[in-house]
């Protein structure tokens, strides 16, 4: 990114306030279970070495060992019920406070030659910037309190500290307090960008879920008929071409049944394309509740239909393009009432490429039309 168009003072959007308090509380929190429990045993190990020499200081250890325990087990419930309350939500700010009263209550009443030398201070200070998040009016409180409770407990117990280490002292409290502003506003700045990145993931989702269903409409119109949602005349020259290379692999037979509507043409002229489009769709439902389950049928074009029979000699086929003219001679159409198809029935032979018989089924089809339609006709 641009330096120029780096914003410091980011901002979180209304509709992502919760999602961010409640990251924020998660990543407070974790940091607060790792560091409370870090000085939970260090501090339990310093109040165990002492305990022989100096019991009141070895007290003091323990006292702030159980506090560490405390703000553990605190965040860790926390966590556990994901819910960040007031007392939760607040939490951060009241260990920094408690971190603040225990450094400065054990340099000043425990060990005072520490004092003189401020890396101490300055560690704990840094440390605290870097690993919690608090935005501007916490981290006042937090350093604030650092500095009261400092100024108190070195004046009621009269340590003189030279100029020039209070004035590092404040230095250092100062940085500290714009670093961790600095990196509450990073972490804004991070959560923005994944959050945004999140978003146009979701519309890249949304776009591809769209897409995909695009496809499948295409692929679909691709091989469906768009009136009776047959298979349409593409899809049927491919299942033809790969029954036929089944054919030629491994000898497997195949025939095809190729009928139409008798005097399609007088009913579109008598009763209209709506009507003769319904009877297109009436039919084709009729045919395809009868047919055998491996049988695969379509709507070659117009008023022309194409069933092909795996595995099916052509005196198979015949008998089943008779049951066919018969149930549709028999049935009542709506607004039609009557209706009869001819039917062009043959074999693959030996020798012939799938298009020569395709040919003779169309011939077989004409030949019934020529006897008198209603008809089943094979070559």
């Amino acid at each position: 990114m641009n330096i120029c168009e780096w914003k410091f003072f980011e901002k979180i959007i209304q509709e992502d306030k919760s999602d961010f308090n409640k990251k924020l509380f998660e990543n407070n929190s974790i940091r607060i279970m790792v560091v409370s429990l870090f000085l939970f045993f260090e501090q339990l190990s310093c109040g165990m070495i002492l305990s022989n020499d100096n019991i009141k200081i070895a007290n003091i250890y323990y006292l702030t060992s159980g506090i560490m325990l405390f703000c553990f087990l605190n965040s860790l419930y926390s966590l556990k019920i994901e819910k960040a309350n007031k007392w939760n939500d607040n939490f951060v700010t009241i260990f920094g406070i408690i971190g603040s009263s225990i450094v400065c209550f054990r340099l000043i009443l425990i060990d005072e030659s520490t004092i003189g030398n401020n890396m101490f201070f300055i560690s704990v200070l840094y440390g605290f910037a870097l690993i919690f998040y608090l935005n501007p009016i916490r981290n006042l409180m937090v350093y604030g309190s650092f500095m009261i409770l400092f100024t108190f407990f070195y004046k009621t117990n009269q340590i003189m500290l030279d100029t020039e280490w209070i004035r590092s002292l404040i230095t250092n409290v100062i940085i500290s307090f714009l670093m961790s502003n600095i990196h509450y506003y990073k972490f804004i700045r991070e959560y923005n960008a994944n959050r945004e990145l999140e978003r146009n993931n979701d519309i890249l989702k949304k776009r591809n879920i769209e897409i995909e269903k695009i496809n499948i409409e295409l692929k679909k119109m691709s091989t469906r008929d768009g009136l009776t949602d047959l298979y349409n005349r593409r899809k049927l020259d491919q299942i033809i071409y790969a029954e036929h290379k089944s054919y030629e692999i491994e000898n497997k037979i195949y025939s095809l049944i190729l009928f139409d509507i008798d005097n399609f043409k007088q009913i579109n002229d008598i009763h209209g394309h709506l009507i003769g489009d319904k009877l297109l769709i009436e039919l084709s439902e009729l045919i395809l509740g009868k047919i055998r389950e491996n049988d695969i049928f379509g709507r070659w074009g117009g008023e022309e239909f194409l069933l092909v029979c795996p595995n099916t000699s052509k005196n198979e086929a015949i008998k089943i393009a008779q049951r066919f003219q018969k149930i549709i001679d028999e049935y009542n159409f709506d607004n039609v009432n009557h209706l009869t198809c001819s039917f062009g029935v043959t074999e693959i032979l030996a020798g012939e490429n799938y298009c020569e018989v395709f040919k003779r089924a169309d011939r077989g089809l004409y030949k019934a039309k020529k006897q008198g339609k209603n008809i089943v006709c094979s070559l």
